[in-house]
């Protein structure tokens, strides 16, 4: 049964230039749910699915929709927070760019990725997880910036790494008038 939605899906997803309608953001967090525990070639499509249509979500940003993304990141936010600590490495950084869309729980998911960072040893998955903290910054709380400005500041140090520059990134989210 799966595989054929998600074929279907995909087929949606497509005609539709990524920009997810209705059907495919009821269908993800069935499928995210699924593919926690399914063989990688499932995993991988339904992961391919998600990011399509965060991705287009993020270009078109179709005002109609924002109630269904909003209920979308509700009922899938902590199936992709499991994505994040998976033990495939690809898996983990698919989950973590994902959770750049997630605004309406900025504060939940830059605190859980914040504690993600902790243990996570890929390079390059510490930069996603930057770049996403920076792309949430915005939509959190006050007393949640101020903590992850605290934390940002820190990995700034030493200067001159790729982490630092992606820290320094990050950090420029407090510089759009919110204040810290």
């Amino acid at each position: 049964m799966y595989p054929d939605a998600l074929a279907d899906l995909e087929q949606r997803l497509r005609a539709n230039h990524d920009v997810a309608d209705a059907t495919v953001l009821a269908a993800i967090p069935a499928l995210l749910a699924k593919a926690v525990h399914a063989d990688p070639a499932f995993r991988e499509r339904v992961l391919g699915l998600a990011v399509a249509a965060v991705v287009g979500h993020a270009a078109a940003h179709p005002e109609e929709l924002e109630p269904y993304w909003e209920r979308t990141w509700r009922q899938s936010l902590s199936t992709v927070l499991t994505l994040a600590e998976h033990e495939y490495p690809q898996v983990r950084r698919l989950a973590v760019f994902m959770l750049a869309d997630a605004r309406y729980f900025a504060d939940d998911v830059c605190l859980a990725l914040r504690t993600r960072w902790l243990d996570e040893p890929e390079p390059v998955i510490r930069l996603t997880i930057l770049r996403t903290v920076g792309a949430l910054l915005r939509h959190a709380r006050p007393e949640s910036r101020k903590e992850l400005f605290e934390w940002l500041s820190g990995v700034t140090r030493p200067a001159g790494s790729e982490i630092a520059m992606a820290a320094s990134l990050a950090l420029r989210g407090f510089g759009r008038g919110e204040g810290v």
